[in-house]
């Protein structure tokens, strides 16, 4: 399992400034784990993600590229897809053949999301249809990668769908992953953990992010009882997990 540091997206969808100085991942918590989720707004300079990927070079880390969502009021439009695609042929076009960039984060959200598909109870099929989409754009530019699917609970039959989807194109490239790993989160009956087992008996490799830093009261508990709950998942899934995300308050 490889563990990177969550580089701070912004404060809000408008902020029009990338995270500088002490908001930054420092070196000594770079130094903690294998390396750093790049993340990265589209009305940010290109140069962030450039400078974000020397400081892992220079300290010979490894790196995932996710381009932050959730900012347009139409994510499945096709003026802003067009546009999404151009940017990931760019993006693979200077980073794909670096072979410290371990990753990238493959999701469409819906607005006001990130990165997780919180689409509803039904997720709509031209959602659904726009993912595949993206997600073919992401393995053409960066087919050495991993590829990394937040999913949701919502709508187990189109996370499903996706899953398959992911693996039909990326074979044991695929991770497909959940943005709550808490030490509340249930290690089954609840369909978000469900996913994550049927993911892997399917040929996913299997990822998480945190709800929040285990500093946070909604975190429910300690950072050792969420990996007790990832532990009591990977044990269902038959597996272990390819990636884990840490926010800066875990990061010692």
């Amino acid at each position: 399992m490889k563990e990177f540091a969550l580089q701070p997206a912004a404060q809000s969808n408008n902020d029009l400034s990338p995270p500088r100085g002490t908001r930054l991942i420092t070196p000594a918590e770079l130094s903690t784990v294998d390396g750093l989720t790049i993340r990265y707004r589209r009305h940010w300079p290109l140069s962030f993600i450039a400078e974000n990927v020397a400081r892992c070079r220079d300290m010979g880390k490894l790196y995932t590229l996710l381009v932050v969502g959730g900012d347009v009021k139409d994510p499945t439009g096709s003026s802003h897809l067009l546009r999404l695609e151009q940017l990931i042929s760019k993006l693979g076009a200077e980073y794909a053949g670096d072979s410290l960039c371990w990753g990238v984060h493959v999701a469409l959200p819906p607005t006001n999301h990130s990165e997780e598909l919180f689409w509803g109870k039904k997720m709509p099929i031209k959602a659904v249809n726009a993912n595949t989409r993206i997600m073919r754009a992401w393995r053409a530019a960066f087919p050495r990668q991993m590829q990394l699917l937040a999913g949701a609970a919502n709508d187990p039959y189109a996370m499903r769908q996706l899953i398959a989807f992911g693996v039909g194109i990326a074979s044991d490239r695929f991770v497909y992953k959940i943005n709550s790993l808490s030490a509340k989160t249930a290690t089954k009956g609840w369909s978000g953990t469900d996913l994550i087992v049927d993911a892997a008996k399917v040929g996913a490799s299997i990822g998480w992010e945190p709800l929040c830093g285990s500093n946070e009261s909604r975190f429910g508990g300690t950072w050792a009882k969420a990996m007790a709950n990832k532990a009591a998942i990977e044990k269902r899934a038959g597996t272990g997990s390819a990636y884990l995300a840490k926010y800066k308050a875990d990061l010692k």
